[in-house]
């Protein structure tokens, strides 16, 4: 009840720097109530001229929490590890999402999370990681490592100090995919992972081991929006496997069927024609 009291009263407070409401609620929504408390006459200097924080009448939540951060006032990480929880919201299509949203997350270092909840309701798609450490994921590094796939975070919640919402636009979203150059081989190093690549620029694609390997191919072709639009698997070694691609394909996933282990030395690629 007394912090109940205390959060209301540091609202109320909050409402007497004459500030826009939905920039005094996002400010209290992002720092809690002691942070604020503290550092009341600091927010009141920062947030004096509220301009720079609204694109039209909406809050650039990307810009305050910058602000906030670059002053100290947003918290990020925690006394001791402790189980953080985000979930990440969008409209478009799920798998391209999920495959997005891990490509980025590992590019800025989070390789083990696991998920709590996968799921869509009606146009919109949630999916919720959890993961232990002592610091919360950075919106600001999250948002730019978002931009290299031309993708952008609309809103974010801090729900308490480890859980927190974000809402994504994936409208013009791409994956950050190495892009296969017609006429240009490429060789791929041997990876424990499947291999993704753009063959957006061609129409036939040429797949060879290296150092006389083989394997047991399973290929999945897809779109810009990760729709899957063919597949082959074959349960016989080979060594060569020569692809036609539909002409909307973008993205190329290759794997073996049975252990990624047996490509023992990495493939070679080569892609053909021009779209």
């Amino acid at each position: 009840m007394l912090i109940r009291l205390f959060v209301l009263l540091g609202f109320f407070t909050l409402q007497s720097f004459g500030l826009a409401p939905k920039l005094e609620k996002q400010i209290f929504q992002l720092i809690d109530a002691t942070q604020y408390s503290k550092h009341k006459r600091l927010i009141e200097t920062i947030f004096a001229d509220e301009t720079p924080f609204f694109i039209d009448e909406h809050i650039d939540t990307i810009k305050l929490i910058e602000t906030l951060k670059e002053n100290g006032l947003l918290k990020l990480y925690h006394d001791a590890p402790l189980m953080n929880r985000v979930t990440f919201t969008t409209g478009g299509n799920a798998q391209f999402f999920v495959k997005l949203l891990r490509d980025t997350l590992q590019s800025i270092g989070y390789y083990r999370y696991f998920t709590r909840k996968a799921v869509r309701e009606n146009s919109t798609f949630f999916w919720e990681i959890e993961f232990m450490s002592e610091y919360s994921i950075d919106p600001i590094v999250l948002q730019k490592a978002l931009e290299k796939r031309n993708c952008s975070i609309t809103t974010i919640e801090r729900i308490d100090s480890s859980t927190w919402h974000y809402t994504i636009d994936i409208t013009n979203a791409h994956l950050d995919l190495q892009k296969l150059q017609p006429h240009e081989p490429l060789e791929l190093r041997k990876s424990l992972n499947a291999y993704w690549i753009d063959v957006s620029l061609g129409e036939k694609l040429t797949i060879q081991t290296l150092r006389g390997d083989s394997w047991f191919p399973d290929v999945a072709l897809f779109d810009h929006k990760m729709h899957l639009l063919k597949s082959y698997k074959n349960e016989e070694k080979v060594s060569e496997l020569v692809m036609y691609l539909p002409k909307e394909t973008h993205y190329i996933k290759i794997s073996d069927i049975f252990n990624q282990t047996n490509i023992k030395h990495g493939l070679k690629l080569l892609l053909e024609g021009a779209k």
